[in-house]
């Protein structure tokens, strides 16, 4: 692990309190000028980390930048799960187009790719998806012979159910499902589900899923294309406190998908 991800995650273990560099650097081994460099380079990267000469450093509770160090936190606690399986991205072209590169590259059930953003997001018939900022992207390989039931149509649904739940249980609000592939928060899309799979064409069976979701998290109205603005909303809208950080969001959301 490089030492930015070592700091990045001591740091997120520790979020919201204070603690000196001289502590941090003791605990990871590494040199106080390593641990400068490493602070230096996450505020570049937008992570909102506060320093105080007599009370040291404080990852500020507020700080939502995604992260591998956020999430497996969250993740692994009530939860068996290899982290290497988790990848997280400040940007790539599309969830879904990911995960099958890592699918094609060896990697399976469970392997999970979740972004800031997305360049080329897709939706059902090869429209684009809208990804502004404050939202989740996420997808998930599935093997069909692990599943409970690898039936193809109810993959989507299941998928949605688990957004659903977490999203009742964590933030409190009241989302339905809307066929083929959406989900409503006060008759607004706050999230699309888009669920591809690998076929053996020989015998015309799905030997993999790549389900991908695209979730309306705290984007703001005036972020939305004008086009959609008055059909989408987001589980915390522009007034609403953010109560439940997306690296917490996102990590419940793969125990719920892990179950399926």
């Amino acid at each position: 692990m490089k030492t930015t991800e070592l700091v990045l995650k001591y740091m997120e273990e520790k979020k919201g309190r204070w603690f000196s560099g001289a502590a941090l650097a003791s605990e990871l081994h590494l040199s106080r000028n390593a641990v400068w460099k490493a602070v230096g380079t996450l505020r570049e990267r937008g992570y909102d980390i506060q320093s105080s000469s007599k009370r040291g450093y404080c990852l500020s509770d507020r700080s939502d930048k995604l992260s591998r160090e956020g999430i497996l936190p969250y993740l692994l606690t009530g939860c068996e799960y290899d982290p290497s399986l988790l990848h997280v991205y400040e940007s790539v072209d599309s969830t879904n187009k990911e995960a099958f590169r890592l699918l094609l590259s060896g990697e399976g059930h469970g392997t999970v790719v979740a972004s800031e953003m997305q360049t080329g997001g897709k939706g059902h018939g090869k429209k684009s998806f809208s990804s502004p900022p404050g939202g989740i992207y996420l997808s998930i390989i599935l093997d069909p012979m692990k599943m409970h039931s690898p039936d193809p149509s109810a993959v989507t649904r299941s998928v949605a159910d688990c957004f659903i739940d977490a999203a009742g249980t964590l933030c409190g609000r009241n989302i339905e499902f809307e066929k083929p592939s959406g989900c409503l928060l006060n008759g607004k899309k706050t999230a699309g589900i888009l669920t591809e799979a690998l076929y053996d064409a020989d015998i015309g069976k799905a030997m993999w899923y790549v389900p991908g979701i695209g979730i309306n998290y705290y984007t703001k109205s005036a972020d939305f294309p004008p086009e959609i603005r008055d059909k989408a909303g987001s589980v915390f809208g522009d007034n609403d406190d953010v109560t439940v950080s997306r690296n917490q969001f996102i990590a419940e959301l793969i125990k719920r998908l892990l179950q399926l």
